[in-house]
């Protein structure tokens, strides 16, 4: 989340600069927000945070983005105090944003495709921190309700919440909520450490980052779409660093060309290739790392690597990535190194 750099973990005042805290011997005033998600990071996702009195929200700027890898359904919490001049007995409507196919600061509800909305709206008790936890589910995905109203497991319910019930370590869960955070924390948990058993050791093939084990990163130096899992150069560290010349002069070596590689490291995503590859035609096979020709994407079938590059439709217009993530159920529409690819999940 910004402004900081890790898990959610910050203290805001909605709707004025300057919070105040209750008396030492006194609880403060506060909602504890906690976000949670059923739905798995991938690059590009990312989530903005909207609080403030009820007819503010919808036009306020965010208090607090996540827009960095989150590894478990728990995205971490946000305190938020009343505005001085509601007092301690305002009311917080909160409006959360997930942008799933498409950054969350182009979603709207006039454009809701690949975006997922989640409200809720509740009293501030005087010298109580309340504990709201918000489900920022895929089955909301593209759901639009009401500004009174938040999708709930799919289905538009009431945003209010009581805030007694909120008083307890536990919070205050709409119906139907908990159960999903927890299948997603035993995918989390078991899917974790079976990604990396799977993932290919030096030298095996790839076609995406995702598919190399640790201390490796794919490398595309051929003229086809996939490359070989290669070990990341001392001079890089941990990992690629796209921003270090140092890095970028290791990874380039194999490269024939004096322009050195075009590094594609993005987050936990390990890739670069040499540049002047030749583009993918209609029909041939394709990855992020050996996109298609101009007029074409690359499409990547659930459980593949690589796909098969087709032609854009022509009634997607710009709107790319919104366009063709219909084709699946839960997509990652890439739009980088000159091509669009969107790979089924």
């Amino acid at each position: 989340m910004r402004p900081l750099s890790g898990a959610l973990a910050t203290l805001v005042s909605v709707g004025i600069s300057v919070g105040f805290l209750a008396p030492a011997c006194l609880d403060a005033t506060a909602v504890r927000v906690h976000l949670y998600s059923d739905i798995p990071w991938r690059t590009g996702r990312s989530v903005a945070i909207r609080a403030a009195p009820p007819d503010l929200v919808a036009r306020s700027e965010p208090v607090a983005q996540v827009d960095i890898p989150w590894g478990s359904p728990d995205l971490g919490d946000l305190v938020l105090l009343p505005p001085r001049a509601e007092g301690e007995g305002g009311t917080l409507s909160l409006l959360v944003v997930t942008g799933v196919t498409r950054e969350a600061s182009s979603c709207s509800v006039e454009s809701p495709v690949g975006c997922v909305f989640t409200r809720r709206r509740l009293r501030y008790l005087p010298h109580r921190t309340l504990n709201l936890p918000v489900l920022l589910s895929a089955s909301c995905l593209g759901v639009v309700c009401t500004p009174d109203t938040t999708c709930a497991v799919g289905q538009c319910i009431s945003a209010d919440v009581d805030p007694s019930a909120c008083a307890s370590p536990e919070g205050c869960f709409l119906p139907g909520e908990e159960a999903p955070i927890a299948r997603a924390a035993a995918v989390a948990n078991d899917s974790g450490a079976a990604i990396q058993a799977d993932a290919g050791g030096e030298g095996a093939p790839c076609a995406s980052g995702s598919a190399c084990a640790s201390g490796l990163f794919c490398f595309v130096g051929g003229p086809g779409p996939s490359g070989t899992c290669t070990r990341i150069p001392t001079a890089c560290g941990a990992r690629l660093d796209c921003s270090s010349r140092t890095c970028l002069d290791g990874i380039s070596q194999p490269c024939a060309s004096s322009a050195g590689a075009e590094c594609l490291g993005i987050a936990g995503w390990m890739m670069a290739r040499c540049p002047g590859l030749a583009r993918r035609m209609e029909g041939e096979s394709c990855s992020f790392l050996g996109p298609c020709v101009k007029g074409l994407f690359c499409f990547v079938s659930a459980g593949g690597q690589a796909g098969v590059c087709e032609k854009l439709p022509a009634a997607c217009g710009t709107n790319l990535c919104s366009c063709l993530a219909e084709r699946c159920t839960v997509p990652n529409c890439i739009s980088a190194g000159g091509g669009v690819t969107i790979e089924c999940k």
